[in-house]
């Protein structure tokens, strides 16, 4: 599905995007927006089927240039597989110019299969060493899935409504159930952290609801959905309307929606400021980083 990109409720119209504000940036610092800052449009995002058991596949489509709806070219597409019963994890990148994405080719394509005069899977995605160097971790580190404003906007289903990537799993239920979470991947991901670790200081409101991982790059996102200004992020410019309570603050779900500002610092700003602070430095007395659960014994 596409994303909409909204400044103040409404659709932006094509040829309005350029230096434009938005209500839900996309708040991806890599490349996105020397053109148009958070506002380039029309990112696809969807769940590819599978038959694999336990197994769940989500794909990214972005741009960072601005092109019409219809345009089959895009600069980043990404696919995460995940497995939620072991927590094994696969991330695999796309990264260019620009390249017509109309048919992406899975990873694990045989060069025989490729239709003639499309591109092959070697061609298309990156190589382990290249996607390994990204560092996807240093924001995927609370949970394989990042839930903001942008990505939650579509959903998919009959009757029943699901968000894309599926909201957190396991950490609000009594007793919270296990929820592992690995990297799997050539000899070039083992650079990478295993097993990730989350923040678990006590009484903290935030992982009520979903761990909190001990990586800085992605505080960003704890501090827009707080309503809270994010320094030195390149491009980042929020619609008025947005950065207005009860707009500005989307975590924790809903939670702004039946209280008021007032009532919302009563009961959550401590427990930011805490976050923020434990993801600034997680050796902190109180921090307690803590490893991600074992995957179950076979």
């Amino acid at each position: 599905k596409v994303v909409p990109m909204t400044k103040d409720g409404v659709v932006i119209p094509d040829g309005q995007h350029l230096g434009s504000v938005c209500d839900k940036p996309p708040l991806l610092p890599l490349g996105s927006s020397a053109e148009a800052g958070q506002t380039v449009p029309y990112t696809r995002l969807g769940r590819i089927p599978t038959t694999t058991p336990n197994v769940m596949w989500v794909f990214i489509a972005r741009r960072y240039k601005i092109r019409t709806e219809m345009d089959p070219l895009f600069e980043d597409v990404a696919i995460i597989g995940h497995n939620r019963v072991t927590g094994r994890t696969a991330f695999f990148q796309h990264l260019s110019d620009g390249t017509d994405a109309t048919r992406v080719p899975s990873p694990m394509e045989p060069a025989a299969e490729t239709p003639a005069g499309k591109i092959k899977a070697k061609d298309f995605w990156l190589s382990p060493q290249s996607t390994a160097s990204i560092n996807c971790f240093q924001c995927h580190d609370a949970d394989v899935w990042i839930h903001t404003s942008f990505i939650d906007q579509v959903s998919f289903g009959g009757g029943v409504q699901f968000m894309v990537p599926p909201g957190p799993l396991g950490a609000a239920e009594e007793p919270p159930k296990p929820h592992p979470y690995s990297f799997i991947g050539s000899q070039f991901f083992t650079s990478w952290p295993n097993p990730m670790k989350h923040l678990k200081p006590a009484n903290n409101e935030c992982i009520s609801c979903h761990r909190v991982g001990t990586e800085w790059r992605d505080t960003h996102l704890y501090l827009v959905a707080t309503g809270r200004p994010v320094p030195g992020f390149p491009g980042l410019r929020i619609s008025a309307s947005a950065k207005t309570y009860p707009n500005s603050h989307s975590m924790p779900l809903n939670a702004s929606q039946t209280m008021s500002q007032q009532e919302w610092d009563t009961h959550f700003k401590a427990s930011v400021d805490q976050i923020i602070s434990f993801k600034t430095d997680p050796s902190q007395a109180g921090a307690n980083p803590t490893p991600v659960e074992p995957p179950p014994h076979p």
